[in-house]
């Protein structure tokens, strides 16, 4: 039964991604004019970030998925049992050792998920998602052992609200109230602690609104000095940079990630199976789209094994939730026609029959409903080592 729900998941998730890709695939830059030159600086010691603002709607834990201060916090109720899937055979994932208060926090902005419904948005007024609790609980929940994690609820656009007259209306505010959020926590739990910000698909549009609003540029200067990094999954297209550059487009200071241990800085890609490249945007004479290979910042168009993709259980006998699959699959920045990058998957050589299957099931409508559980290996790993070197320089 668990098996089954987790592949309707899949499947929901999917039609919404190719539901909305097709709206955002024009909508690089976020919709928002952005300064096309720049360079990540950080203020100079001793200037204080913004406190934030006290929210009365986000006083109320009702709103929040995942929160330290939440009695029934999704997040910690996850079970994230995983067995490892290796060429040798299957044995027990060993989880990291979680600090007693982790030197970090993790905001996270949760994907569409919604597909079934015919009304424009999802409000308040709407019992919690099946899919939304699956989702934040497989894909942000693991973030454990390394943050205190965050997840606000936020009124978002349905899949059908994608193609409706309201949709540009609907994102505005549910960007608002994404806004409104990270204030309150800045405003009341945040006490100068460096963050990670993570999104995926819609969550990314609201993450890149927020940075462009609140850390980006002379008056974010103070604030960018907490970001650790910008976890921005699957924004279709929509995150920009200057041809070769690690700056300018869609945000004017922020740069990519381009070491390890580099803070204050970002991770966008877009993945898709090996032979199913994505459509190319529209011609952009002095932008491309951003791919950043969480196994290796430095890999350009180098393929680099993925340390730990994490999907549901599929395998017989198995009896943990979730299943990670290292030395099955590999990643790469690859050119689409037009000669932007895009994060290539492939599967490995050796690999198990099914991941290649997953790949060639999945690649019709591309891997965007997977961007988070193939690189979740590598995105923890990389925050691990972000997150000390942001507290080293504290």
């Amino acid at each position: 039964m668990r098996r089954a729900v987790v592949l309707a998941v899949v499947l929901i998730l999917a039609s919404v991604a190719c539901a909305s890709s097709q709206t955002r695939d024009a909508d690089v830059g976020g919709g928002r004019p952005a300064a096309t030159t720049g360079t990540s600086s950080a203020p100079a010691p001793g200037t204080t970030a913004p406190a934030g603002k006290v929210s009365e709607r986000y006083a109320d834990m009702a709103l929040w998925h995942c929160h330290p201060a939440k009695t029934d916090d999704l997040c910690a109720a996850a079970e994230l049992g995983a067995t490892v899937i290796g060429p040798a055979g299957n044995e027990p994932a060993t989880d990291p050792p979680a600090a007693a208060v982790p030197p970090i926090d993790c905001f996270y902005v949760y994907p569409t998920v919604d597909s079934t419904s015919s009304a424009p948005s999802r409000t308040f007024d709407q019992p919690v998602n099946p899919i939304e609790a699956i989702v934040i609980q497989a894909t942000f929940a693991p973030y454990g052992p390394l943050c205190r994690r965050f997840a606000p609820r936020y009124e978002q656009v349905t899949g059908a609200g994608y193609r409706s007259a309201q949709a540009v209306e609907v994102m505005a505010t549910a960007s608002a109230q994404v806004e409104e959020a990270f204030d309150h926590y800045l405003a009341t739990e945040n006490h100068g602690r460096p963050f990670v910000l993570i999104g995926h698909s819609q969550g990314t549009h609201h993450l890149v609104k927020l940075i462009q609003d609140r850390l980006d540029g002379p008056a974010g200067e103070a604030r960018r000095r907490q970001l650790v990094s910008a976890l921005l999954l699957g924004p279709v297209g929509l995150v920009a940079v200057s041809k070769g550059q690690a700056v300018g487009g869609t945000f004017s200071t922020v740069p990519l990630c381009r070491a390890k241990d580099q803070v204050g800085c970002v991770v966008a890609y877009d993945s898709y199976a090996e032979g199913y490249p994505p459509v190319a945007l529209p011609a952009r004479a002095d932008k491309e789209r951003v791919c950043t290979n969480p196994a290796d910042l430095t890999a350009g168009d180098r393929l680099v094994p993925l340390s730990g993709p994490r999907f549901s259980r599929s395998t017989a006998g198995v009896t943990t939730p979730f299943e990670i699959w290292p030395g099955h699959f590999a990643a790469r920045c690859a050119l689409d026609s037009a000669g932007e990058p895009f994060l290539e998957i492939s599967a490995q050589a050796g690999a198990d029959p099914r991941a290649g299957a997953l790949l060639a099931r999945s690649g019709a409508i591309n891997l965007h409903v997977l961007d988070p559980n193939f690189a979740m290996g590598d995105l923890l790993a990389l925050v691990a080592t972000q997150s000390a070197a942001a507290t080293a320089r504290r």
